[in-house]
């Protein structure tokens, strides 16, 4: 069975966010992390071959650095593990990891049916939560649910089975 709506973005771009949105505040919809052999689905380049719809988040470089540092300085283990993956050996190779993916992500979109596909700005998802979630109801003709909840807390790293930690989410923008 395909995924309602598939989440894509480069890692730390806000996908769990998206994730937790869409099992969090919509009904019936069918939403399971794919794993490829060495990393989240949710990371390659936009398609549609396993949902219906597709949602492409992301950060503009100078936010989505800053989610990299950070993950780089509080998650080390983690970090030395996307050397192989992404080819990020450090801080410095940040700019050329999203030069390199960043392209393709948004390239590949205008390859995919427009009716289809949402390209959604982290910033303006996060100040017009509900907007936007009114925007995804009205595109793909899912279902919100009758009270939509924006996470007030951050996200563990669990995929599509993020929930709420006890730290408070900070606006950065």
């Amino acid at each position: 069975m395909k995924n309602t709506v598939q989440i894509f973005g480069l890692p730390k771009s806000a996908t769990n966010f998206m994730e937790w949105t869409i099992l969090n505040n919509f009904v019936d919809v069918v939403y399971k992390n794919i794993y490829l052999t060495w990393h989240a689905y949710k990371h390659s380049t936009p398609t549609l071959d396993y949902s219906e719809y597709s949602i492409i988040i992301y950060k503009e470089y100078p936010i989505w650095e800053k989610s990299m540092k950070r993950y780089f300085i509080h998650r080390p283990a983690p970090a030395r593990r996307w050397k192989s993956t992404w080819g990020i050996a450090g801080l410095a190779d940040l700019q050329d990891v999203w030069n390199h993916y960043y392209g393709p992500f948004i390239n590949n979109l205008h390859d995919l049916p427009q009716d289809r596909i949402m390209l959604l700005n982290h910033r303006i998802v996060v100040n017009n939560y509900f907007e936007v979630v009114e925007e995804i109801h009205d595109k793909f003709n899912i279902k919100p649910v009758d009270s939509p909840v924006q996470p007030e807390y951050r996200l563990n790293f669990a995929g599509a089975r993020a929930s709420q930690t006890g730290r408070r989410y900070k606006k950065e923008y």
